[in-house]
């Protein structure tokens, strides 16, 4: 396995200690300690600079600090400087040579990633698998032993200057374990050390899993399968990595998975209780508060968008409306997205009661819609449209319809330009499913350079010959697929190459021809690839091709 040398000198450059001073000061520079430094800029870093060069720097005594939610953890706080700078001159250097080190499926702390995607790629697996298996190392971060971290980076890094550092980091709390909550490598030193649970379960043949921090994951449709590597993961977490489990738990998909803060079943995710419970408390008095000066506006500003940010990643339209929170962007003038305008802003009041009529009325018209609002229906959810008909001679009808629709298709689709309206557009239907069109396609001429919506792959289709668009919709079926990581080798011979395999060489070549390097890579369905982002299926494409 490749170690890597000659980085302590690039880490301890006066150049990547400057760069390290601008990062930590990143979204700081209020404060009266950040001020003050940013003054004497030039004087720390060289301080640093020294300390570092000559072997003296020795981490600072920490100040500590307790909070309870959502659980109970001691928190470790260091000074600016030097520790944090520090700290950032070290993860400009070796960040890339961590993830290197980590499978595509981790998710904390990474660009890119985040708890978000996390919780996306586990509602993915949800929908395909029947049982998982769940994971969660007891105290993980207090409990992780320093010597089996300090091997381990002894396996990634040769620069004994690095190593002397690292360890100082690692050391600077009392006892044999303890990796201090609040550091900025702490977060790094985790995810790596867990890394080999990561690469065990690959191993095993479980490779459809998600693992943040040390919440981990393991997807299957077998459950006699896993109820099998429980008990190796189990004997591997306690033996090789010296952890406990606080759980270890075989799940069924169809009755939701709790992870990051939400319930995530087959068909929607929903926001864990607790979650939701703390989110109501926030926001129940927020108005009055402000109002008493209780808390400042700022503060009350981020409660709203917190809130807004975990439900909209949620099927959770009920706790949307029950905590009044277009309400409280308006108010608060904050989250303007979310501050809709609706049809009695745009009609009058005889005009909102409307001619209720079926949705096939507005096919391949031009509509113009004033209002647009999910509502509940004997437990299913039913989008209420408010629109006039625009006729031939380009006027709006002087009568005001009403339709309700439980396509989900155009519930998003409202969702989405809600902030537009009242605006025009033309209603289709394509493979039972429906959509929205602009009605200046109507007059355009000659095939578009650009197809950004589903709309106009449908318009396309519609109105060109297939030798037109067919070369679209071959790119589009052709891009939901890609190659992903899956481990390192040490000899090509260990890797699998075929039509979902490959083996590739990721170091150079050495003197006498000879890879000294191997990585395997799995060709997987992409999530977030632009056929999926516009709403089609990959079965769907492929009868549009065919036919």
């Amino acid at each position: 396995m490749k170690r890597y040398g000659n980085l302590f000198q690039q880490i301890i450059s006066i150049e990547n200690l400057s760069y390290a001073f601008d990062k930590a000061t990143k979204g700081k520079k209020w404060r009266d300690n950040i001020k003050e430094a940013i003054k004497n800029k030039d004087q720390i870093i060289q301080s640093i600079h020294k300390q570092l060069k000559s072997h003296t720097y020795h981490t600072s005594a920490y100040v500590t600090k307790t909070i309870y939610e959502p659980k109970e953890r001691i928190i470790y706080i260091l000074p600016f400087a030097p520790d944090r700078i520090v700290h950032h001159a070290i993860m400009r250097i070796v960040e890339s040579i961590f993830e290197k080190k980590l499978v595509y499926d981790t998710y904390a702390c990474r660009i890119g990633k985040g708890q978000i995607k996390a919780s996306d790629r586990c509602f993915q697996y949800t929908k395909k698998y029947s049982y998982c298996l769940q994971l969660d190392i007891s105290k993980f971060y207090p409990s992780i032993p320093h010597l089996k971290l300090k091997q381990f980076l002894r396996t990634i890094f040769k620069d004994k200057e690095l190593l002397w550092l690292l360890d100082d980091i690692i050391d600077s709390v009392e006892g044999d374990r303890n990796v201090p909550i609040g550091n900025y490598l702490s977060q790094w030193f985790g995810n790596l050390y867990l890394s080999s649970l990561d690469r065990f379960c690959i191993q095993h043949g479980f490779s459809k899993l998600v693992r943040y921090c040390d919440d981990l994951i393991i997807f299957s449709d077998s459950k006699s399968a896993l109820q099998h590597f429980k008990q190796l993961v189990i004997s591997f977490v306690n033996n090789s990595l010296s952890l406990q489990l606080s759980r270890a738990d075989i799940i069924k998909t169809s009755k939701g998975v709790k992870f990051l803060g939400y319930r995530h079943f087959p068909t929607h995710k929903l926001i864990k209780k607790k979650t939701a419970q703390r989110i109501k408390q926030r926001c129940k008095s927020l108005l009055a508060n402000v109002q008493k000066k209780k808390i400042t506006i700022k503060k009350a500003k981020g409660q709203v968008a917190s809130a807004i940010g975990w439900i909209k990643h949620s099927n959770s339209h009920n706790l949307f409306v029950s905590l009044g929170l277009v309400k409280l962007c308006k108010e608060l003038n904050v989250c303007k997205d979310y501050i809709v305008n609706d049809v009695e802003d745009f009609l009058e009041p005889k005009e909102q009661l409307g001619i209720n009529v079926p949705i096939a009325t507005l096919i391949n018209k031009a509509v113009v819609f004033y209002g647009a609002k999910v509502c509940l229906k004997k437990h299913k959810e039913l989008l209420r449209l408010h629109y006039k008909i625009i006729d031939i001679h380009n006027r709006e009808s002087k009568y005001v319809y009403v339709t309700f629709t439980e396509s989900k298709r155009l519930i998003y689709l409202f969702n989405k330009y809600k902030d537009q309206l009242p605006f025009t557009a033309r209603l289709i239907k394509v493979n039972r499913a429906y959509s929205l069109i602009s009605t200046r396609r109507t007059s355009m001429k000659g095939y578009p350079r650009h197809l950004n919506t589903r709309a106009d792959y449908d318009f396309v289709r519609q109105n060109f010959e297939k030798s037109l668009w067919l070369p679209d919709y071959e790119a589009l079926l052709n891009s939901y697929q890609e190659w992903f990581f899956v481990k390192h080798l040490d000899a090509e011979s260990e890797g699998i190459n075929d039509a979902t395999h490959k083996v590739i060489t990721v170091t150079p070549i050495d003197n006498d021809g000879t890879p000294t390097s191997y990585d395997q890579y799995e060709l997987r369905t992409n999530p977030q690839a632009r056929i999926f982002e516009l709403g089609f299926s990959v079965e769907e494409v492929q009868q549009i091709i065919k036919d």
